[in-house]
């Protein structure tokens, strides 16, 4: 039980808010928890908002949420196994309320981060789409939204998704060497429903070619949508991308 650290962070940019349960429990506490660190890491400020299983938590309701927490912490002497949460006292804009990307920003971005994996062996941190700074695990969803915008024939803007660090993350484990048209969209569709049903991006998904990683799907939609930036056409068939 030593002292804590100071950590001179600066303070956060627009919070937002949309909570959908009442009730917090302790492992999603920790969770949060390391969210808000990983954060402030990253960026040297307090957050506006954490994506969480209960919704999304402004910066005032997790000042909030850590205060009452240290409390019982201090009253009881370790961690509660749930806490209430409710909305703030004075409505907050919902990240809906966020303005979308544009399209041609977005295509440019992607060939931006398809240009610095093929020269850096490696994901880049972030990436940005006009003036806005969107970190991979949220442009994971952007650029999955415009894979399937355009299989539709859609050219429109894209909303932000805000999704948050993927959990835990697997390897490559596919069986065939390029994914049709077909295959990719049904896989962007997957990475589109799991973020909207977790809050997250996901460590891999499941395809009837095998397990796909996290990192590969960013990979491979960054060179698709590069190929869409050129052309304005998806192509019919891409490699699956090797590290």
């Amino acid at each position: 039980k030593d002292g804590f650290a100071r950590n001179d962070i600066k303070a956060y940019d627009k919070a937002y808010e949309n909570l959908k349960s009442e009730e917090i429990k302790q492992e999603e506490i920790i969770a949060v928890a390391n969210a808000v660190l990983a954060y402030v890491d990253e960026n040297g400020s307090a957050p506006g908002y954490i994506v969480a299983s209960v919704g999304v938590i402004s910066y005032q309701n997790l000042v909030k949420l850590f205060a009452n927490v240290c409390s019982i912490i201090k009253t009881e002497g370790e961690l509660p196994e749930v806490v209430t949460i409710s909305p703030w006292s004075e409505p907050l804009p919902k990240l809906t309320d966020k303005e979308p990307l544009n399209r041609l920003a977005l295509l440019n971005a992607a060939k931006r981060v398809n240009d610095a994996i093929e020269r850096n062996g490696r994901l880049p941190n972030y990436v940005t789409v006009g003036t806005e700074r969107v970190y991979m695990p949220e442009f994971l969803g952007i650029m999955a939204e415009a894979v399937v915008d355009a299989d539709n024939g859609i050219k429109r803007e894209v909303a932000r998704n805000n999704a948050q660090e993927t959990g835990k993350t697997t390897e490559d484990s596919l069986t065939a060497d390029e994914l049709t048209r077909a295959e990719y969209t049904e896989l962007a569709k997957s990475v589109l429903s799991y973020i909207d049903a977790n809050g997250a991006a996901p460590g891999s998904i499941e395809t009837e070619n095998g397990t796909i990683s996290y990192k590969t799907m960013l990979k491979l939609f960054a060179q698709i949508n590069s190929v869409l930036r050129m052309t304005e056409e998806l192509p019919e068939s891409v490699a699956v991308p090797t590290w």
